[in-house]
């Protein structure tokens, strides 16, 4: 009897147009990462059944409520073509903030914390701490990132747009900051290991978006 083949598709006409821009952008060498932690076991337990997640956003502090939103769009995108992780929705963190308790179908988090917040003129400058969660709560993953200067080139800028035009003119001065950040700390996140099957399904799941 033979085996009838899946129809097998593409994973480029998937590809988000501000992530296209993103891998173009040169940024400098220094890493703004101040701390990061990764769970010991991580190879023994994780590696090969942490891979379902939901990513979760705190809004931070005086910003507008759609910087959430950009936080946890951006991380997607951002994590989804860097990364090996079934990303199965985006939410906003809850009020008070609290990390999500785990439900089935999912394995773990990834927690999106910003720790400072500051302005200056019209630049904003960022400190976030990004987290990744089993299902248990228990913390596998954390880096901490800070910005310590102004982020500025015309790849930035083209992006900015990118972003304003999807999400709101409220979220331009956090795009650029927010992305350096996202960079750094996510450079540092391990990547699970996929089953042929589930490199479909993620796949599948980005179609969805």
């Amino acid at each position: 009897m033979t085996k009838k083949k899946k129809n097998r598709r593409s994973l480029e006409p998937f590809v988000r147009p501000a992530f296209i821009l993103a891998l173009l952008i040169t940024l400098p060498a220094c890493s703004s990462v101040q701390e990061s932690y990764l769970h010991p076991d991580y190879e023994r337990v994780d590696r090969n059944s942490l891979k379902r997640v939901r990513i979760y956003a705190e809004s931070p502090s005086g910003a507008p409520a759609a910087v959430a939103d950009l936080m946890g769009r951006m991380a997607r995108e951002y994590v989804n073509q860097k990364k090996n992780y079934l990303i199965v929705g985006i939410e906003p963190a809850p009020n008070p903030p609290a990390v999500p308790i785990v439900e089935e179908p999912l394995d773990g988090l990834i927690y999106l914390r910003p720790t400072r917040v500051t302005k200056d003129g019209d630049d904003v400058h960022m400190e976030i701490m990004a987290m990744l969660f089993r299902k248990s709560g228990e913390k596998v993953w954390y880096a901490l990132a800070r910005d310590t200067e102004a982020a500025k080139n015309e790849d930035l800028e083209k992006m900015t747009g990118v972003w304003v035009r999807r999400v709101g003119e409220a979220v331009r001065p956090y795009v650029a900051p927010l992305f350096v950040l996202y960079k750094d700390l996510f450079e540092s996140l391990p990547s699970p290991v996929l089953t042929e099957g589930e490199e479909w399904e993620k796949i599948e799941l980005e179609s969805e978006w």
